[in-house]
């Protein structure tokens, strides 16, 4: 395989490369070796026979159709490496074909990739167990623990003498709302007005009553409701000033 240095003509099909066109090109003679010299011919795509006769000394493969790293040595004298097969053709544009990795080493990076999806399982499977374990049972007494911790969590509710949340406190947190949903001024002149009239609301009597009283009267005051009555005075100025529905 050494580099002709005689006229020489390159013999893959499509490519007219010569010493006398291209003397900057090498050119290269088919392999003595019996288990080398038929990759050479079939990756040329040409077959032995009458029309095509490998002649030592005559019959040669340019270094257009090998790769840079198939050669060893300087840019003045370098030479094939041994085994190395020419793989740049027009068919293929020139480009390399992607090279087949050996079964030592598909092996090597087969169990690599089994190891490492391995550990990975490993790992996520110890986070899982340190972070949220849903599978595992809680052990025995724990769900009785939690449920007379939730009993005295709603016994402690039921004992605070903190007053429930009204609509006011809701809806009108500030004089802007207050001045939007009843039209009073600020919070001040609202609770103003409305302690002046919370004696005669003690006394409220609803039209329901007053409806079955007839025209008996009613001298009693309905029984109060649920609904403390500043929010049913709330809602009421919400219907007068907004026009907003039950």
């Amino acid at each position: 395989m050494a580099e002709s240095k005689s006229r020489s003509f390159c013999c893959v099909p499509g490519c007219s490369s010569s010493t006398q066109k291209q003397p900057y090109l090498s050119f290269h003679s088919f392999p003595i070796d019996p288990n080398l010299k038929p990759k050479w011919i079939q990756a040329i795509r040409r077959e032995e026979g009458n029309s095509f006769e490998i002649k030592r000394g005559s019959t040669y493969v340019c270094s257009r159709h090998f790769a840079p790293e198939d050669y060893v040595g300087g840019c003045v004298v370098r030479r094939l490496k041994s085994g190395v097969v020419p793989s740049l053709f027009p068919w293929n544009n020139f480009t390399a074909p992607l090279r087949r990795e050996s079964v030592y080493d598909r092996t090597i990076k087969r169990q690599s990739s089994i190891q490492l999806c391995c550990e990975d399982s490993t790992m996520v499977a110890k986070a899982v167990r340190m972070d949220h374990d849903y599978v595992t049972h809680p052990p025995a007494g724990a769900l009785d623990e939690a449920l007379d911790y939730i009993h005295d969590l709603e016994a402690m509710l039921q004992n605070t003498d903190l007053p429930p949340p009204t609509l006011f406190s809701r809806y009108c947190s500030s004089d802007d709302q207050i001045r939007f949903y009843t039209k009073f001024p600020s919070e001040r002149v609202f609770t103003i007005f409305w302690e002046s009239i919370a004696p005669f609301a003690l006394r409220l009597v609803y039209w329901t009553k007053a409806k079955r009283a007839g025209e008996e009267g009613c001298q009693d005051p309905s029984p109060p409701r649920i609904m403390p009555l500043i929010d049913e005075f709330l809602m009421y100025s919400m219907r007068v000033a907004v026009g907003m529905k039950e």
